[in-house]
């Protein structure tokens, strides 16, 4: 018996077809179509390939005469093959993390045709401890205009499931993105405004404003944390930049997670949990939040009250009993929305004793980093708190109210109004308790 290992690289080349792009292939090439791409010989082809490692063992039999000898394979097997890098001309590469704090083992996927589903010919794969992924967007499938990238209309990128690292959570959401970018809950606030019609600059604006991000963060390309993890060569407000990068991400996920989560908890035969019921709730939601003709100072106040006027506007299509449920429950989910955005201000401004606004002025660039990552630290643990409690409240008190405990929604929310810590006490407005509690 053997074994053996090295280097193999593979390599395809593919004849493209201007049908196979649109669906309509017949299986020829025709001298028109490669006079419509002789302008650029690249065009004709796919090339794709990659370079990897492998290990075999295998057991021969035979003899050897010394003057002739006779061997033969009675048995191979490959032990291992790990893939080094892969290359491709005429395919577009996703490759990236996805975070809020890094998502482990989350199962990203291009959708092409926006169907919120990973169909047999889009790729899948689940990210790594790291949350990175990568994978090859093949431009014969889905590159319908073959200008040689994927365009925003023609295919996303979808995360789903996994852990968050951070808070060792479940992902019960699904973060969205174009591809290109990072998938974070900016990113699917982004993405969902745009698919819900509105243009790229107003968001951009909307969320540059209201985070205090500034003009040169790449909100859409880099992770907060990678960028805070290696601080050597970046100025204070680049730092700065990219802890309220952090914080963009911490409350927005906490209002996307506790938007859906109740709906679905509280009124599962009206709010499903397929992946395409929860990327339309979130797309109504993004739709509403940017498109607010008036966005209060306080981000935590806009983001609560894009939960209820999206609830409202979905009201004509819920059942009349449906729609007045979900409207308390937006009103509550609201006040959870405004209660940890503050939460998480008075982190900030604790540490250090002072505020964000005048960190940027007053700390030098390792001053600032110290800052910025010791209030990661706290934010985060926020973070686990919050939403573990909030679920945790969300998932027995519905459970209860299926269960006949309480006559109605306002009932069995009235019943369990006040979260432990870290939440304080609200009710605001009022619930009033129906008398059958």
């Amino acid at each position: 018996g053997s074994m053996q290992g090295g280097l193999l690289g593979q390599a395809q080349l593919d004849l493209i077809d201007n049908g196979e792009i649109t669906g309509q292939s017949d299986g020829r090439i025709r001298a028109d179509e490669m006079a419509e791409r002789i302008v650029n010989p690249p065009d004709f082809f796919a090339l794709s390939g990659s370079v990897n490692v492998f290990v075999r063992a295998f057991v021969e039999a035979g003899f050897d005469a010394g003057f002739f000898q006779q061997w033969f394979t009675v048995w191979e097997q490959e032990l291992a093959r790990i893939t080094l890098f892969e290359f491709g001309i005429g395919g577009t590469y996703a490759d990236g993390s996805a975070a809020n704090d890094p998502l482990k083992n989350v199962n990203v996927f291009f959708d092409g045709n926006s169907n919120a589903f990973p169909d047999s010919s889009e790729p899948l794969i689940t990210s790594n401890q790291d949350a990175s992924y990568h994978f090859r967007v093949d431009h014969t499938d889905f590159d319908a205009n073959q200008n040689g990238v994927i365009d925003f209309d023609e295919g996303r990128l979808i995360a789903y499931g996994g852990i968050d690292s951070g808070t060792e959570l479940s992902q019960d959401i699904p973060f969205i993105a174009s591809v290109g970018d990072a998938i974070n809950p900016l990113s699917t606030l982004v993405r969902a405004g745009r698919e819900s019609g509105l243009a790229a600059e107003k968001i951009d604006q909307w969320i540059r404003s209201s985070f205090d991000l500034g003009n040169k963060r790449e909100y859409l390309l880099f992770d907060p944390l990678m960028t805070l993890e290696s601080p050597e060569q970046l100025s204070s407000d680049e730092i700065i930049d990219a802890l309220n990068d952090y914080v963009a991400h911490i409350k927005t996920h906490f209002a996307l997670d506790t938007y859906v989560s109740t709906l679905q908890d509280f009124l599962p035969s009206d709010f499903g949990t397929e992946l395409v019921d929860e990327i339309d709730l979130i797309k109504d939601y993004s739709f509403v939040l940017f498109d607010q003709s008036s966005a209060p100072a306080d981000v935590g106040q806009s983001l609560a009250n894009a939960v209820t006027e999206t609830i409202a506007s979905r009201s004509d299509s819920l059942p009349a009993s449906a729609a007045d449920d979900a409207q308390i429950l937006g009103e509550f989910v609201a006040d959870a929305i405004v209660d940890f955005s503050r939460q998480v201000d008075n982190e900030l401004n604790q540490s250090n004793h002072l505020r964000l606004a005048d960190v940027e002025d007053e700390l030098s660039s390792e001053a600032a980093s110290i800052y910025a990552n010791a209030s990661v630290v706290k934010l985060r643990q926020l973070k686990k708190e919050s939403l573990q409690t909030y679920r945790d409240w969300s998932e027995q008190t519905s459970s209860r109210l299926s269960l006949g405990e309480y006559s109605s929604v306002g009932s069995a929310i009235a019943a369990n109004c006040d979260l432990d810590s870290p939440f304080d006490s609200f009710c605001n407005p009022a619930i009033v308790v129906d008398g059958s509690v």
